[in-house]
């Protein structure tokens, strides 16, 4: 019997630990997470197990996203996410300012 490939791995993590999340919510009366208007803005994951099946859940998706794009668009991708981050930041903390502008008044922020 062949070895499973480990993308088929991830997937069927993503697929087990999903069911165990929908199990859990419909088990205290809650929706399955979804885009509906009603749906409540974070999951409320309450107990140890459902958090761990969040955990593994997105840490599937991280490795499966990786494997897939591949060593290096997954590398570029990653800078990119934090490029982006902080640029999400300091635009929604500091509107007006330049990055330079906000270092200048954060010296605390700077190693020399």
């Amino acid at each position: 019997m062949a070895a499973t490939s480990r993308v088929a791995e991830l997937a069927s993590t993503i697929q087990v630990e999903s069911a165990n999340i929908e199990e859990h919510l419909l088990s205290q009366g809650l929706k399955a997470p979804s885009w509906d208007l009603d749906t409540p803005p974070q999951i409320p994951l309450l107990t140890y197990a459902a958090q761990a099946s969040q955990n593994a859940i997105l840490e599937a998706m991280d490795e499966l996203k990786a494997l897939i794009l591949g060593p290096i668009p997954s590398l570029i991708n990653k800078a990119t996410d934090a490029v982006w981050w902080f640029k999400a930041y300091m635009v929604g903390e500091f509107t007006n300012f330049t990055i330079a502008q906000w270092f200048a008044r954060h010296p605390s922020y700077i190693s020399v």
